[in-house]
């Protein structure tokens, strides 16, 4: 998981030229209209890399604050083959701007 989260942050980081280090982080803070203009489509897994490239898209900085936390490894949802809608999402909002109908 850690190899696969490394590769769709260093796409995030090619495609939005960013600096993030980790774009898979489900901790996302920000304000209700900032919210509201992302007009998320994606359901599932991959709406972790629709807000990231959305965020990115819109120019809004992203700052990343460190958090610890205990590695859960039972019962877990992800699976390798959630990566592909990530980095699909990724690829579909490289071209997405603020009230741009849906892409």
């Amino acid at each position: 998981m850690r190899l696969g989260n490394n590769f769709l942050t260093l796409v995030t980081n090619l495609l939005y030229h960013a600096q993030v280090q980790d774009m898979e982080t489900c901790y996302k803070m920000m304000r209700r209209d900032i919210a509201l203009s992302l007009d998320l489509e994606c359901r599932r897994f991959d709406v972790e890399a629709e807000i990231t490239a959305k965020l990115l898209r819109a120019g809004h900085a992203i700052h990343e604050l460190p958090i610890r936390y205990t590695a859960r490894y039972e019962n877990k949802k992800l699976s390798p083959a959630d990566g592909l809608p990530a980095l699909r999402a990724l690829w579909k909002y490289r071209n997405w701007s603020v009230g741009k109908s849906k892409s």
